[in-house]
Parts: C-alpha cells; structure tokens; sequence
C-alpha cells in the first residue's frame, strides 16, 4: 500500500522506540490493544527494556456500517458518540455482546497470569492506528477506574 508509514509493526516499534528513549529503564509500563498494538507495543518494549502487558477494548460499529465506529467498550468502560438516530437497544445490546467478548479474550489472553500493577506508573499505550480514537480512550477511562480504586 503506498500510503504506509512503516514497513511492517516491528519497525514503526522500533522506530517509536526512538522517538521515546527516554523511558528507557524506567518506571514505565508498555500497554498494548491486541491484535495490532501487541507487534508494536513488544517491539517497543523490547527496545526500551521494559515490562509489556495488554489492555482490551473493542470499538462498536454504527448498526448499518460495522467499520464505523460509533463508540467503544473496555471490560468496565464504555465511550459513546451520542446519535439519536442509532437505538439505545442497539447499543445496549453491543455494549453486553462485546464486554462478553472481551471477557473472554481476556481468559484468553492471560489465563492465571495477574496483570501488571499500573499505581505509580508511567504508561504507554499502544496500538497499531487509530481512526475515532474511541478504543484508546475507552482504555484509557478503564485504566482511570483501576488507578482511583488502589
């Protein structure tokens, strides 16, 4: 495709890892939304040689357009483009499907493992692209929620 920026994952990683050398060694936590952020976000991690964990969130596509991203749920978030025309019932329903999902991917994902402790970290939070930038600021809302709990 020619209107890409990187190679591939690893290299826009590695490339990020440059531009925030900074954090090298730090007290900094990378977060990556699986699928696409989880190749960038270990590259990264790798380069600045710090802990990587994942961090869920599922965007909730417009009924008659699935790719068009009207909102977007974590497992205890959810972020919402208010459009009357879309029915409440519609998105209810995609808020229980897709916490469902995730509940599920999380299992996945981690099994027994415990997350990472996040209090009193530095995050970065990564993923592959952003259109609506929803999923990230439903992650980000999920990581408030922790952050205040402790």
């Amino acid at each position: 495709m020619e209107n890409e920026l990187f190679k591939d994952r690893l290299e826009a990683g590695l490339l990020l890892s440059k531009k925030l050398n900074k954090y090298k060694y730090t007290n900094t936590i990378i977060l990556a939304v699986p699928r696409g952020g989880v190749p960038v976000g270990n590259s990264l991690a790798k380069n600045l040689h710090l802990p990587l964990d994942i961090i869920l969130s599922k965007k909730i596509g417009h009924p008659c357009n699935k790719e068009f991203a009207i909102g977007a749920v974590s497992q205890d978030s959810i972020i919402i483009d208010h459009d009357d025309k879309i029915p409440q019932k519609y998105i209810d329903a995609e808020i229980i499907r897709l916490q469902e999902f995730l509940r599920g991917k999380y299992e996945y994902y981690r099994g027994a493992q415990q997350p990472l402790d996040i209090e009193n970290k530095n995050i970065i939070l990564v993923d592959d692209g952003i259109a609506t930038g929803n999923t990230l600021l439903a992650s980000i809302a999920m990581l408030r929620k922790k952050i205040q709990q402790n």
